[in-house]
């Protein structure tokens, strides 16, 4: 029973340390934040760049995946941490792990397991005067004044609230399905020494 067991503690020790990160794929191009419950679409990249309004047009029309509920994610929040709570700051600093103003040092920035260009819009803030985004290259936050919206472009994200996934992921399985087999072997093996005594 020791010889199996080792490798099981191993095993099991490999899939949970992968099973804890923060930013959880889904498959299907879906990516799932746990600290912000919410799912990110893994490669924006491929809508391009939009004016503030098409922007919203394009998230509000947005069917993906099965979902239609996609919104922009915030990229600024009025307390006092201004960027950094926004749900463009926790990715960029509380998920992927990046520093403030990493292209001000020559530095690049971790996209993680997206594929990201440098600068997207956000959702509108409270703000009739100006329209926000956010620059990956430097964690930061950008505004435009709302005369200009419909003559800047930027790219655009979507996001939707909770979680899409509905089956446990691959490695939790294989820890669930090695605990049963270990289970199933000892109970198998009782019985065997039970009948021969």
């Amino acid at each position: 029973m020791r010889i199996i067991l080792l490798p099981v503690l191993i095993l099991s020790f490999f899939f949970s340390v992968n099973a804890n990160g923060t930013l959880i794929d889904r498959g299907n191009g879906l990516i799932y934040s746990t600290i912000l419950d919410m799912t990110w679409i893994q490669d924006p990249t491929v809508y391009g760049e939009m004016t503030w309004d098409q922007a919203q047009s394009w998230a509000n029309d947005l069917s993906y995946a099965g979902y239609t509920d996609w919104r922009l994610p915030t990229a600024f929040v009025a307390d006092g941490q201004y960027e950094k709570n926004s749900e463009f700051g926790i990715l960029y600093h509380d998920e992927l792990g990046n520093d403030w103003r990493l292209s001000w040092y020559g530095q690049a920035y971790d996209p993680g397991p997206f594929t990201l260009s440098y600068a997207y819009w956000g959702a509108h803030s409270s703000s009739d005067v100006y329209y926000n985004g956010f620059f990956l290259d430097d964690g930061t936050s950008f505004a435009i004044p709302k005369q200009f919206i419909n003559f800047s472009s930027s790219g655009v994200w979507a996001v939707r609230n909770g979680d899409v996934a509905s089956v446990p992921e691959p490695s939790t399985l294989i820890l669930l399905g090695t605990s049963a087999v270990i289970i199933l072997g000892a109970k198998c093996r009782n019985r065997v020494a039970v009948v021969k005594s």
